[in-house]
């Protein structure tokens, strides 16, 4: 009877237990105080974000910074792990999964009025199942020091069961987007304190569009007319500026964004160029751009001994000469943040609080009271807002702006990736012109199919967005069948990466000045390190050759991976290899003619002997034993007439002396099997046609006797240079 008590009580107690949302009481340590975590809604469907509030309060002087999530699973599926660490930012051990970490600047509160850490969290991926997730501030500020008091363990339940249908993540997402975006804009609307827009195109005075009535004075500044229509103001850099006034709301002081499109024209000297400033003593605010191009925003002055509260933060991008840009810097007394956002990408710190300034806000200039820092450049528009917009704002408002000042929305997007990938055709020449297809999607996916003991080329294409060299390392993983526990070992992997090599002629591929050229270079290895260089907004190509030799039938699934070396986002191509049941001989029971391509016959092989003897070595180190020389006819010995049309020579002895060389080298090859010997004929127009016969219309009975005397020539002249049949043969085509 006592057993089944307790039984009944520690059923009682789980029970009660976990159906609860917070498990602990509050927990204190280094000044800060955790007092529990509630999750809304705490059951969900896989794919829909929830709330997290976490409430807490600290002594005075603490200021909580970093917090973490953390999911205890040492029974968690490792696919569950993964999903979590996809959605936020972490890891796993072997007891916990850290699955988000976030940074929230929270100080004060009480236990009768807590303050709230609050973010939100995206289950996308996770299996069914309950989830028990803990709560715990990492690190915090403490009298000018980071502390780590490492305090929490306060936990909440989540439960997931089910998942989202398509058609739900989609409706939940064009809502969320709808409500932020409306949101968004309000805010935005609502709290300008100033905006001048520069609509006037003439006169001295611009006026303040937000309705607050912040118009400003003009002083030496000119009018200039934009491409779109619109106007902006250009400053000289000595002595021009607008003179905003010093009303009290150009002076936020709990949460501040000043906002400007501007076209900057360089330094003024040594000094920092000022876009718009309200710098007081130990005060106010400035929006500036270095001499080196570096856009700051800055508090509370610059010079560090007469301001000791100054704060500043400098942006990680920096702005071009002559080119429209939107600069925006935001300050939040709250969380203690400055930040500087340039083309809606943004840098933040932690700041000291902001001192009010009586001094005259100025556009130009750090004031309109002590002139210093002038501007240099072009000013489109300038907007001072009383709260700190987020980020999504600031994107909003620069996309927003960029038709306007002729700026490429899509070349940005398409830059931020920094590299893109698509399949090539093997057999196609890549060329430095070369484009991605139309319209593009990146490549995500590998299908092969082969046989057993057989090689399998895969081309694909990188090309380099930028305007800078990135270094990529590539990497084939062990591609599994995971039914049979099969693999295929990244070491039969080979990867070669065409080259272009600058040869001394001024023909052929040509993209460069100078009489210089740049032809390709077959398939040379890729370095021991599998490093790839790509040149700025060029495509390289990739070959890899798959080989199943000994390999047992079955679908094999791995992945190829992009590394870059210098902060490129990582890239992943999911691999699927079928290997069908059949099994190729080693030795084909017929001749197979490898056949590759090969425009190099304009050059002088003298001069350029050792990239060509490089590059029949790269053919023939890839099973190459047939090549095509062809010019489009340029190396083909052709008939010589006199001035009454009649032959006099049926081979040409200028072109033959070169085709003689070549042909030698040829013969000197061993492992070549056949040489197709190429005329190119091909069109009326062709001139190879024209050559032939002479002054005679090509295909008339007096161009047929040209050719067949010719003809007769030529195969005569290719025996006697020591090829038999078997080992040439004319490709003649129209």
């Amino acid at each position: 009877m006592v057993k089944k008590i307790w039984r009944g009580f520690i059923l009682a107690v789980v029970v009660l237990t976990f159906g609860s949302t917070n498990a602990r009481t509050a927990v204190s340590r280094m000044g800060i105080t955790v007092e529990k975590m509630e999750i809304i809604p705490h059951q969900i469907k896989a794919g829909e974000r929830v709330k997290l509030t976490a409430y807490l309060w600290t002594e005075e002087g603490v200021t909580a910074a970093r917090m973490r999530l953390y999911v205890y699973s040492q029974k968690l599926p490792a696919d569950a792990k993964e999903a979590m660490i996809a959605t936020g930012w972490g890891y796993h051990a072997k007891s916990k999964t850290m699955i988000k970490e976030f940074r929230q600047s929270i100080s004060g509160g009480s236990a009768e009025n807590p303050c709230k850490a609050e973010i939100s969290l995206d289950t996308t991926g996770w299996p069914e199942g309950n989830y028990k997730i803990y709560f715990q501030v990492v690190s915090a500020h403490k009298g000018g020091r980071t502390i780590y008091p490492w305090v929490g363990g306060v936990s909440a339940l989540l439960s997931v069961k089910g998942r989202l249908t398509p058609n739900e993540v989609k409706e939940i997402k064009d809502k969320e987007f709808k409500d932020g975006a409306v949101a968004r804009k309000k805010i935005v609307s609502e709290s300008l304190v100033a905006c001048w827009l520069f609509k006037e195109g003439k006169g001295e005075i611009v006026k303040d569009s937000s309705g607050v009535g912040n118009n400003g004075i003009l002083h030496n500044v000119k009018w200039v007319k934009l491409a779109s229509g619109d106007f902006a103001l250009n400053f000289s850099g000595a002595n021009s500026y607008v003179d905003c006034g010093s009303n009290d709301t150009l002076m936020p002081t709990e949460e501040l964004t000043v906002e400007a499109w501007v076209k900057w024209a360089g330094p003024v000297g040594k000094h920092w160029g000022t876009v718009v400033g309200k710098r007081g003593r130990n005060s106010g605010y400035m929006l500036m751009i270095t001499p080196g191009g570096t856009p700051l925003f800055n508090i509370n002055g610059l010079h560090r001994k007469n301001d000791p509260d100054m704060s500043s933060v400098m942006s990680k991008k920096k702005v071009e000469i002559g080119k429209w840009t939107h600069l925006v810097g935001i300050y939040d007394k709250k969380n203690k943040k400055i930040g500087i956002y340039v083309n809606g990408e943004g840098t933040t710190t932690h700041s000291k609080i902001m001192h009010p300034s009586k001094t005259k806000l100025a556009l130009g200039v750090q004031n309109a009271n002590y002139f210093w820092h002038w501007f240099k450049g072009e000013i489109g528009e300038v907007r001072i807002y009383r709260v700190a917009l987020s980020k999504e704002q600031i994107m909003e408002n620069f996309q927003e702006g960029a038709v306007k000042y002729g700026i490429d929305l899509e070349k940005i997007a398409l830059e931020k990736k920094g590299y893109i990938i698509w399949r090539k055709n093997p057999l196609v020449h890549l060329t430095p012109d070369t484009r991605p297809p139309e319209p593009f999607e990146e490549l995500k996916t590998i299908n092969l199919s082969c046989y057993i003991n057989e090689s399998r080329p895969v081309s694909i294409v990188l090309k380099n967005v930028t305007d800078r060299t990135i270094e990529v390392r590539i990497l084939v993983s062990k591609l599994v069948d995971k039914k049979t526990q099969n693999f295929i070992s990244p070491d039969t992997v080979t990867i070669r990466v065409p080259r272009l090599i600058r040869v001394s002629t001024s023909r052929d591929y040509k993209v460069a000045k100078g009489g210089s050229t740049i032809i390709a270079d077959p398939l040379p290895l890729i370095n021991e390190a599998n490093i790839v260089t790509l040149p700025p907004d060029r495509p390289t190509e990739i070959y890899f050759i798959f080989n199943t030799k000994d390999i047992p039938a079955g679908f094999y699934e791995g992945d190829i991976t992009f590394y870059p070396l210098c902060g490129e986002p990582k890239k992943k191509i999911k691999l699927n290899i079928t290997v069908y049941p059949i099994l190729l001989p080693d030795e084909m029971p017929v001749k197979v003619y490898v056949l590759a391509g090969m425009i190099t016959l304009r050059l002088d092989i003298e001069k350029n002997r050792e990239v060509v003897e490089k590059y029949m070595d790269d053919l023939r180190s890839h099973g190459v034993n047939t090549i095509e020389p062809f010019v489009w006819g340029g190396w083909i010995p052709y008939p010589e007439f006199d001035k009454d049309g009649k032959m006099v020579e049926p081979l040409n002895k200028t072109t033959l002396k070169k085709f003689d060389t070549w042909m030698r080298f040829f013969i000197q090859q061993p492992w070549l099997k056949m040489i197709l010997i190429n005329p190119n004929i091909h069109g009326y127009r062709c001139s190879a046609l024209r050559k032939i016969g002479g002054p005679h219309k090509p295909l008339t009975p007096e161009w047929e006797k040209c050719f067949r005397v010719w003809f007769k020539a030529f195969i005569e002249h290719i025996k006697n240079l020591g090829l038999n049949y078997d080992q040439f043969a004319l490709y003649i085509y129209d």
